[in-house]
């Protein structure tokens, strides 16, 4: 079942539990300093796939008001062709931030879509919809999962705290006891 957490969070390590703090310090020799660097490693892996996700989910969320008004712009011009057949068509495009330009549409029987790396295709209106609603229905599914992610992540970030801050606590009271048992060896 380990195996299928796993999978399904982007192969984020599950964060174990230190239950048995002096059963567990047994097993990885007694030296609370490396077990502290250990879990200290994780975290920061843990903290790197974190900020890794947040940019992504930033980004894909960012896309989604872009294909919103592109698929509005697209149902728009269906609309214009079925209403207006043999008109033109004035609008305004956008050429840089702020900065428009009036145009005259003769034929509106396709768009263009940017598809990335500075690549644009010309669709017809009906085959540009059903990319644009299935880029979106992507979008949201990938952002969703990204999200369950980021909740997965953030609960073995808190694992991973608390185990050290266990491992710590343990280890304050191991040198205390040490500490009070040499002072009475000494006063003996």
């Amino acid at each position: 079942m380990e195996q299928t957490a796993s999978k399904e969070h982007l192969g984020i390590p599950k964060a174990e539990f230190i239950e048995d703090v002096a059963g567990y310090m047994e097993k990885h020799g007694g030296d609370a300093e490396s077990v502290l660097k250990f879990l200290d490693a994780q975290l920061c892996r843990y903290n790197a796939m974190n900020s890794n996700l947040n940019a992504r989910r930033s980004y894909l969320r960012n896309q989604c008001p872009e294909l919103n008004k592109t698929l509005e712009m697209i149902k728009l011009l269906r609309e214009k062709k079925v209403y207006q057949d043999d008109q033109e068509l004035k609008t305004k495009f956008l050429l840089t931030d702020h900065v428009y330009a009036d145009a005259t549409l003769d034929s509106f029987d396709s768009v263009g879509l940017w598809l990335g790396a500075n690549v644009m295709l010309e669709y017809p209106l009906d085959e540009a919809l059903d990319i644009v609603n299935e880029n979106l229905s992507h979008v949201v599914k990938s952002e969703k999962i990204l999200s369950d992610d980021l909740l997965f992540l953030r609960d073995q970030i808190t694992t991973t705290e608390v185990s050290m801050a266990r491992v710590y606590n343990y280890n304050v009271e191991k040198k205390r006891k040490a500490n009070a048992s040499n002072a009475a060896v000494k006063s003996a």
